[in-house]
């Protein structure tokens, strides 16, 4: 998820699903903002980042129990902070990923997929009212993390901090209400699939969602 982004981002995962992703203006700041998407979640969690990680950083995230974090690079005093906690798994990542396939084992065989690498083609406004930038910035990001939350996924977004996840519910709707009760006060809500029904967008309306976003047909 981090490699989505140029600009510094920090992405709190537990279980395998984000439970805080967070755009700053340096990597210390993601982190506070990702930490502050969900503070009891990110406790035991891995955190991964797209920019170097800086001493101010190691010594925030030295205060809580992490299991990993994950970076390009490390300042040397940051290492040296981070490996005086026990139990936690500092990784060098600096190559993006580069894996055309996905592979998933069944029964007798193996399921080869070509892994989803784009965003989308182009944006389309599909109501009489405009979208100011700031809005569309805030969409994107919320389209980014929601793009690698489980199905069914909605991302609540503020501040280009993911502020609500709902992931991994058997149906859409119940997505979008975990994940507009964690919010509260949410600007953007991204859906990693098209709507077959109003239900979702009506109970946006519920809690003043400004703008949505979703892929496929209207």
């Amino acid at each position: 998820m981090v490699n989505e982004f140029e600009e510094n981002v920090c992405c709190a995962v537990k279980h395998q699903t984000p439970c805080g992703v967070a755009v700053g203006k340096d990597n210390l700041e993601a982190y506070k903002k990702a930490y502050e998407c969900d503070p009891i979640s990110i406790f035991g969690g891995i955190v991964a980042f797209n920019h170097k990680i800086t001493v101010e950083t190691a010594k925030e995230m030295k205060k809580i129990f992490l299991e990993v974090i994950i970076a390009p690079e490390f300042e040397e005093e940051a290492i040296e902070i981070l490996k005086k906690k026990k139990n936690l798994r500092i990784l060098k990542a600096n190559t993006k990923p580069s894996q055309k396939f996905e592979y998933t084992s069944v029964d007798g065989g193996i399921l080869v997929q070509e892994r989803d690498t784009k965003l989308f083609e182009s944006l389309k406004i599909v109501t009489d009212d405009s979208i100011e930038k700031d809005l569309i910035e805030e969409l994107i990001f919320a389209f980014k993390v929601v793009k690698h939350a489980k199905s069914n996924a909605i991302v609540v977004s503020k501040e280009k901090m993911a502020i609500g996840i709902g992931s991994g519910q058997p149906n859409r709707i119940w997505a979008a209400i975990d994940a507009l009760d964690r919010a509260k006060d949410g600007i953007v809500l991204a859906s990693d699939a098209f709507f077959p029904f109003d239900d979702v967008v009506r109970k946006a309306g519920e809690y003043n969602i400004k703008a949505i976003i979703q892929p496929g047909v209207l």
